[in-house]
C-alpha cells in the first residue's frame, strides 16, 4: 500500500507539472531583479526565450518590435496578456497605474514559430472601434510589416500558424507614404522565389478580433495561400494604392476557407476593399463575407483615385483562375463611388449574394460592366434579396425581391458611426443559422437586409419612389 501511495503521489507531481502553466510579468521601467516572478521584479522586457504554456502579462510601457522563435512543443500556445486593472495576474506590487494606459511595441511582431495568442483585453469592436486598444503596434520604420508571418526562411515552409491577435490596434506612419508599409502580412514562396508554384502553404489557424488596423502606406491585410482564417469586430481603415505600390484593403493570393464577419472597413482604395487574385495553381476557396459595413467617407468618395476600381469584394481584371464558393450576406455598403461598388467575380463559381444594403453607391466599373453587382457567367453568380438606395443599377438586372429606393438615407447618422437603421428594410433571404447574428449578437428575426439588425420595428420601410420588384 505504501509503495502505491508513493507512485500515487509521484504520478501527481508529475501531472501537475505537466499541466502547470506559469504566469510572467513584464513592466518596462521595473527596477527589481528583472526575473518577472512579479510586479516588483518584472522582466523589463519580453524575455529572448519564452516558455511554452506559460502567460506573460504585459504593463504600459514602450517596448521594441520583438520576434516570436520559440520551439513548438506539441500544440502549447504562449499567451501574451495586457495587464489591466481587473485582470494582472495577481503578482505582488501591482499598481492600477500600471494597466490603465497601453503597451506599444514599436515596429510589431515577426512570427517565425506559431502557436501564440497575443490578447489585449480591452478596446476594439463595434462599442469602440477606434480607441481604448490594450496593445498597440506602432509602424516607424519604412517597409515593415508590423505583423510579419513570413515564418523562418522569410517566406518559406513552414509558414507559423495557430496564432490569435485580438484588442490591438495596428498602425503604420501614414497613408502615403509610398513604401511598402504593410499590416498584417503573409506570402509564401518557393525556394526558388517562385510564388507557390509548388503549393507551399501559408499561416494556417489565424484570428484577428476586436483590431483596429489603419493608415498604410500599403496593404492592412495581406494573405497568401492561406487556409482558416477569421478576421472579425475590426476596423480596417485607410490605406494607400499608387502605380509603383499597388494596394487593396486586402488582398489575397489563392486563400481558402476565410471567414470575414462583423467588420468595419472604411476608405479602403486600390482594386478593392477585399480583393482576391490567382496563385497558380491554387485558386480562392470558400470564402464568408458576412455581417460587414463598407464605407466611404464624403472625401474619399469624391476622389477616383482614392476609390475602388473593380469593386467591395471582387477580383483583379487580369485574372482568370476561378474562385470557387463565395457568399456574400447581409453586408452595409454606402456611400462607395469611383469606379465600382459591386461584387465582380466574372470567373466565378457557386457566388452567392444576399440581404446586402447598398445605399449611395453610383459608380461604374469603367462604364461597360455592371455597377453595383454580380458579373458572372449567369448560373454561377446568384443575387436576390438586396436594397439599393440611391444605388441605380445601371447595366444590372433586379432580381426578382431586390428593392430600388430612389431616394431618403435609411441610417440613424451614418456620417458619425451610427448604422442602425430608421425603420425596416423588406425582410431579406433567410440563411443557415451561422449567419443569423448580427455583430451586436442581435438574433436575425426578420432578416432585415444589410449588416445590422433593426429591432423592435414593426413597419416595413416603404416610403415614396421605391419600387419593389417581388
Amino acid at each position: 500500500m505504501r509503495n502505491r501511495c508513493i507512485v500515487f503521489v509521484f504520478l501527481m507531481i508529475i501531472t501537475t507539472g505537466i499541466n502547470a502553466q506559469t504566469i510572467h510579468f513584464v513592466r518596462n521601467g521595473a527596477t527589481g531583479l528583472n526575473n518577472g516572478t512579479d510586479w516588483i521584479n518584472a522582466y523589463t522586457d519580453l524575455p529572448d526565450i519564452l516558455v511554452r504554456g506559460d502567460t506573460y502579462y504585459i504593463a504600459d510601457g514602450v517596448y521594441d518590435r520583438y520576434t516570436f522563435d520559440d520551439a513548438l512543443i506539441g500544440t502549447e500556445y504562449i499567451k501574451i496578456v495586457k495587464a489591466i486593472p481587473d485582470d494582472y495576474g495577481e503578482g505582488n506590487g501591482w499598481m492600477d497605474s500600471y494597466g490603465d494606459g497601453v503597451a506599444v511595441f514599436n515596429d510589431g511582431f515577426l512570427f517565425i514559430t506559431g502557436y501564440y495568442e497575443i490578447n489585449g483585453q480591452v478596446g476594439g469592436g463595434p462599442e469602440s472601434w477606434f480607441s481604448g486598444f490594450g496593445f498597440k503596434l506602432q509602424g516607424y520604420s519604412a517597409n515593415v510589416k508590423l505583423v510579419d508571418l513570413r515564418g523562418p526562411d522569410w517566406y518559406y515552409e513552414p509558414l507559423p500558424d495557430n496564432i490569435s491577435i485580438s484588442h490591438t490596434e495596428i498602425v503604420h506612419r501614414g497613408r502615403y507614404t509610398g513604401d511598402m508599409d504593410d499590416g498584417i502580412y503573409t506570402i509564401a514562396m518557393n525556394k526558388d522565389g517562385t510564388k507557390s508554384i509548388n503549393q507551399v502553404e501559408g499561416s494556417k489557424n489565424v484570428t484577428i478580433s476586436y483590431c483596429y488596423l489603419h493608415d498604410f502606406g500599403r496593404f492592412p491585410i495581406q494573405t497568401h495561400s492561406c487556409s482558416n482564417w477569421i478576421v472579425e469586430y475590426t476596423c480596417i481603415a485607410r490605406n494607400s494604392s499608387n502605380a509603383e505600390q499597388h494596394s487593396e484593403g486586402w488582398q489575397d493570393f489563392g486563400s481558402d476557407d476565410i471567414i470575414a464577419r462583423y467588420n468595419l472597413f472604411i476608405d479602403c482604395t486600390g482594386t478593392g476593399f477585399i480583393v482576391l487574385k490567382k496563385n497558380y495553381p491554387q485558386i480562392n476557396e470558400n470564402w464568408d463575407v458576412y455581417g460587414n459595413i463598407f464605407l466611404h467617407t464624403e472625401a474619399n468618395r469624391t476622389t477616383k483615385s482614392n476609390s475602388c476600381g473593380h469593386g467591395v469584394f471582387t477580383q483583379s481584371l487580369e485574372e482568370t483562375t476561378e474562385s470557387i464558393n463565395l457568399n456574400f450576406f447581409n453586408n452595409t455598403i454606402i456611400n462607395v463611388g469611383g469606379w465600382a461598388s459591386g461584387v465582380w467575380f466574372p470567373n466565378g463559381v457557386n457566388v452567392n449574394i444576399y440581404n446586402n444594403l447598398w445605399y449611395r453607391c453610383d459608380a461604374y466599373l469603367y462604364g461597360t460592366n455592371i455597377t453595383n453587382l454580380h458579373l458572372g457567367d449567369g448560373s454561377s453568380v446568384k443575387y436576390d434579396y438586396n436594397t439599393y438606395i440611391q444605388s441605380p443599377l445601371k447595366q444590372t438586372v433586379a432580381a426578382e425581391h431586390d428593392e430600388i429606393i430612389d431616394f431618403g438615407n435609411p441610417f440613424v447618422d451614418w456620417q458619425n458611426f451610427n448604422f442602425n437603421l430608421t425603420s425596416n428594410t423588406s425582410s431579406g433571404k433567410v440563411l443557415d443559422e451561422k449567419y443569423a447574428y448580427d455583430m451586436f449578437g442581435n438574433y436575425r428575426k426578420s432578416w432585415t437586409r444589410g449588416a445590422i439588425e433593426l429591432i423592435e420595428a414593426d413597419s416595413f420601410m416603404k416610403p415614396s419612389g421605391i419600387r419593389v420588384f417581388q
